[in-house]
């Protein structure tokens, strides 16, 4: 039996052109504040860093972090710099984390998420003295529950093809000298 959290399929570079976008469009809808709601940019740019590494590069986060630090109107670098944190946290807990059923990838990614809103929090502190209520400490939670059902889509619309090619191989991986 094969896990559920591998990549069976190789996937397609439109399909992570277009998850990209959409991520980036569901970040820049207009929500209240009130709510902590999950940062769908940093969640998606994660699951391809775990699940396809050296796909996404440092300067492309580091740029959709300046794009959403624009568009928010917080301080230049704020967002890329918690987004390059994240990506560089889940690329070194990358090989631990593919080994994990997703739920406990999920699990595993929310001292990241955490990290990153105190790293976001300082940064704002330190700039203009502005704090966080109380109510964005369950963000964490949110991007969690959110990464796990983000990572289940995605790896069913990548995996939805019948046969697997790691059902394919031969059983024996030995080197023949």
């Amino acid at each position: 039996m094969v896990p559920e959290n591998l990549i069976r399929r190789r996937p397609t570079s439109q399909l992570f052109y277009l998850s990209v976008l959409i991520a980036l469009i569901a970040n820049v809808i207009p929500f209240t504040n009130s709510f902590p709601w999950p940062d769908y940019l940093a969640i998606v740019l994660i699951f391809w860093n775990i699940y396809t590494p050296g796909r996404v590069g440092i300067f492309s986060v580091w740029l959709l972090g300046i794009i959403m630090d624009i568009h928010s109107g917080s301080i230049l670098g704020q967002h890329a710099l918690s987004y390059c944190f994240l990506w560089y946290l889940s690329n070194k807990l990358q090989r631990r984390l593919t080994w994990y059923p997703l739920t406990t990838q999920c699990i595993n990614l929310f001292p990241l998420f955490l990290l990153a809103l105190m790293i976001d929090s300082i940064v704002r502190y330190l700039s203009d003295g502005a704090t966080l209520s109380l109510w964005f400490l369950g963000k964490p939670f949110f991007e969690s529950l959110a990464a796990f059902i983000i990572g289940w889509i995605m790896l069913r619309i990548i995996n939805r093809r019948g046969g697997s090619e790691l059902s394919s191989r031969p059983s024996s991986s030995r080197i023949k000298i």
